[in-house]
């Protein structure tokens, strides 16, 4: 089935996107402002020849990005199967392999531990019961050196504290659980042996909304590289190194990275502090990008 632009307008999409003479009408406005940081960061980095998953990659904007910016091999998985995301594909001649109906926690054991190169996570941390297994799930499947861009809503504040959203709304999403501050997404990452190298923020038009919507560019180390901030992470860090299986959760043994493959990822240059992007003023040289 060939999508036209006929074919488009009647049809919900997520992204906004130029598929060549076909234009889609995504759900947001400015299109696609939330992944405004993404791409930007996106564009810092040498996808040629990785191999990379996107999960929750809804209509697959990211997904074809990285293999339109010469990644070797493309997944890209969601809860559900979207016809929208295999037109576009289908209408752009790529090869990204589609797994719908997968869950975060089927991926390990789907793809193998230290299978990827890059990894992208938009949208999907605070729809997590557990966010902390997730950014877990997200280390066991990048390769050392590989490259997360997790993208998320953020909680206005200092402390490190996920918000329980339903008992005190910050998103009118009833499946939005919890909203994190930048700081806990930072020292999530910090303890799932994560590198932060860039933090970008945008804010909803409008001045009546807390939150922010952050992406993170990290870069996966190992355990001989990591960086607690505090003497009870260093000693939660060293039980998690241990070679036993771990009784709670098997994404908090560490011991499975040990000997495992490193990515020849270039790691993208580092920038202190959190970068702040603007709705109105935004270009980007991919092309999908309305």
């Amino acid at each position: 089935m060939t999508l036209t632009q006929e074919m488009a307008d009647s049809l919900s999409w997520f992204h906004g996107m130029r598929l060549d003479c076909v234009t889609t009408r995504g759900r947001l406005s400015p299109e696609n402002w939330s992944l405004y940081p993404m791409l930007r960061f996106m564009e810092s980095m040498d996808f040629r020849g990785a191999r990379t998953l996107d999960i929750g990659t809804m209509d697959g904007l990211v997904a074809f990005i990285m293999e339109l910016e010469g990644a070797a091999e493309v997944h890209a998985t969601d809860l559900y199967e979207r016809q929208t995301m295999t037109l576009a594909r289908d209408r752009l001649g790529l090869g990204t392999r589609y797994h719908p109906k997968t869950s975060i926690e089927d991926l390990i054991d789907r793809f193998g531990r230290s299978s990827f190169d890059v990894l992208v996570m938009g949208g999907l941390l605070y729809h997590l019961l557990s966010p902390l297994r997730g950014v877990l799930i997200a280390r066991h499947l990048l390769r050392t050196r590989g490259l997360l861009l997790l993208e998320t809503v953020c909680v206005d504040g200092e402390l490190p504290v996920l918000h329980f959203n339903p008992a005190d709304p910050v998103i009118d999403e009833y499946t939005t659980y919890f909203v994190p501050t930048v700081s806990a997404v930072t020292e999530m990452l910090r303890f799932s042996l994560f590198d932060v190298l860039r933090i970008g923020s945008i804010r909803p038009v409008g001045d009546k909304h807390r939150f922010a919507r952050c992406t993170f560019l990290a870069c996966a180390h190992g355990l001989d590289a990591a960086n607690p901030s505090t003497p009870l992470m260093a000693k939660s860090i060293r039980r998690a190194s241990r070679s036993r299986s771990d009784a709670i959760m098997d994404e908090l043994n560490f011991a499975h990275l040990e000997g495992t493959t490193n990515s020849a990822m270039p790691t993208p240059e580092r920038r202190d502090g959190v970068e702040s992007f603007d709705t109105s003023d935004f270009s980007t040289r991919f092309a999908l990008q309305p």
